[in-house]
């Protein structure tokens, strides 16, 4: 009997581990989209607050997994501005900013959305992020790691979906 509990408990601490590693599905509809990562996407008070003023933001969400563990500590990143233009004028604009700040870039295209992709150093940590427009907005995802940053990146990247 001792060994016929033994096992579910150990059958159930294994499934709880198991769920606590994959990513959370997240879905945001007044913002039209979901995605996935591994902790819980919450709003960036303190980030908008810093940006009200200076540029017309309509959401910050953020998210830190492994916080207790810098090396793998990881910083998922979403802002969302509104913008007036269209979505070519916007895309042809921050490729511009990007090589004039000699950042390359990449173009690639996510869920049926043109895409921008590349690669900077944020104090001292290397960032990876997709900038887009959509419906007057543009959105900004960006990963932060020490470690795995690609793969890290790549999953959020491959989870984006819209919603509409």
């Amino acid at each position: 009997m001792k060994k016929k509990y033994s096992l579910l408990i150990f059958a159930l601490l294994g499934s709880l581990i198991k769920a606590q590693n994959n990513d959370l599905i997240q879905k945001f509809p007044k913002l039209d989209f979901q995605i996935s990562t591994p902790c819980s996407l919450y709003e960036n008070t303190s980030f908008k607050q810093l940006a009200k003023g200076q540029v017309s933001i309509v959401e910050s969400l953020v998210c830190a997994s492994s916080r207790n563990d810098s090396a793998n500590a990881s910083i998922y990143n979403i802002n969302i501005y509104r913008e007036s233009g269209g979505a070519k004028e916007f895309i042809y604009d921050y490729a511009a900013k990007l090589q004039g700040a000699g950042i390359s870039y990449q173009r690639v295209v996510v869920d049926g959305i043109p895409m921008l992709e590349y690669t900077i150093i944020q104090n001292g940590v290397r960032a990876k992020a997709l900038v887009f427009y959509r419906y007057d907005k543009s959105y900004l995802l960006q990963v932060t790691s020490r470690s795995n940053l690609s793969e890290k990146f790549n999953l959020m990247k491959k989870s984006f979906k819209k919603l509409n």
